[in-house]
């Protein structure tokens, strides 16, 4: 009889262990989904606000890119062009900046957290014996750069964004669908993703900079329980790496303008585009940074709004996950 109950006690034991593995599995998961869910949907409503706002101003810096004027002659040629044309060609940048900073922001911490586990169960003595923060700058790089490379699917909302930004084409298309429409059809897939490759080396090498940068540079700011104060506190960090970074990848910008500069023909390489501007530019390296002024302005400012934004509402998410 007491073997009877000891068997009986032992198979509940394991019965409600196996339940409470399964409520903490299920716990565990649900928690991670729903950060992941804050990480995509923060990172959406931080672009919108960003690129309605600044809209107009990145419209004079891809004039300055693509004509190599100054800031003074694009903004008279946007002027002259009036203002009904001046947020003429917002729906791709808004659609593919929503969408591209929701995925970096949302992939990176999902890569994250994949890469975090595969580390925690490697067995791999090398890879254990590795310092703690360089284990944590790799996972958050690496993580930056696949983020970047998934980014990098939407380059046809970029393609369609650059030529209704062109004023040759200011006839030719009416609107976003209409690009679409007839560079699709006229031709084929592969059009709408010119300019991948530079896109691909600009996307995955700038987010590695930008998670590596932004957690280490966060610590420098005190702690404070004042939302207003820690917005601000985002915003110049926000600030001050986009600054530094859009500028460092400056070239690249100019590079892609170029190769998205037409439709049909052949598809450029990296090195052929560069000697074409390199010999457009008179053979003066200054001057493929021609426009950077107005690029460094504006960086401040989106990245500023972006960063802000961006942790103001994964932290409103956060504290409505915490009350539910």
């Amino acid at each position: 009889m007491e073997k009877v109950n000891h068997e009986l006690n032992k198979c509940k034991f394991l019965i409600n262990n196996s339940s409470t593995a399964k409520q903490s599995n299920v716990a565990d998961k649900t928690k991670y989904v729903f950060n992941s869910h804050a990480e995509f949907m923060s990172g959406y409503i931080a672009a919108c606000t960003s690129i309605t706002v600044l809209f107009p101003l990145n419209k004079l810096i891809f004039r300055q890119i693509l004509h190599g004027s100054s800031f003074k002659d694009a903004y008279l040629q946007l002027q002259n062009e009036g203002f009904r044309r001046v947020y003429r060609g917002l729906l791709p940048p808004l659609l593919q900046k929503s969408f591209s900073y929701s995925i970096m922001f949302g992939t990176q911490n999902e890569y994250s957290l994949w890469l975090r586990r595969l580390y925690e169960q490697s067995s791999s003595t090398q890879i254990k014996e590795l310092n703690p923060s360089t284990v944590n700058n790799l996972i958050t790089a690496i993580a930056g750069g696949m983020a970047g490379l998934t980014e990098a699917s939407l380059t046809p909302l970029e393609r369609v964004q650059s030529v209704l930004q062109m004023e040759q084409y200011h006839h030719r298309y009416k609107h976003t669908w209409d690009v679409f429409y007839d560079v699709y059809k006229t031709y084929g897939f592969k059009e709408l993703y010119r300019g991948l490759t530079v896109i691909c080396l600009r996307n995955s090498l700038s987010n590695m900079v930008f998670f590596t940068s932004r957690s280490q540079l966060k610590t420098l700011f005190p702690k404070t329980d004042s939302s207003i104060k820690n917005m601000i506190f985002d915003f110049i960090n926000g600030s001050l790496l986009g600054a530094a970074i859009s500028t460092i990848f400056y070239p690249f910008n100019v590079l892609k303008s170029h190769m998205q500069a037409r439709i049909g023909g052949k598809h450029l390489t990296i090195k052929e585009t560069f000697w074409l501007v390199y010999e457009s530019r008179e053979r003066n390296l200054a001057r493929l940074y021609k426009g950077v002024g107005g690029n460094f302005l504006r960086a401040i400012f989106a990245w500023g709004i972006t960063n802000s934004v961006y942790e103001f509402s994964l932290n409103k998410l956060k504290h409505l996950r915490d009350r539910n």
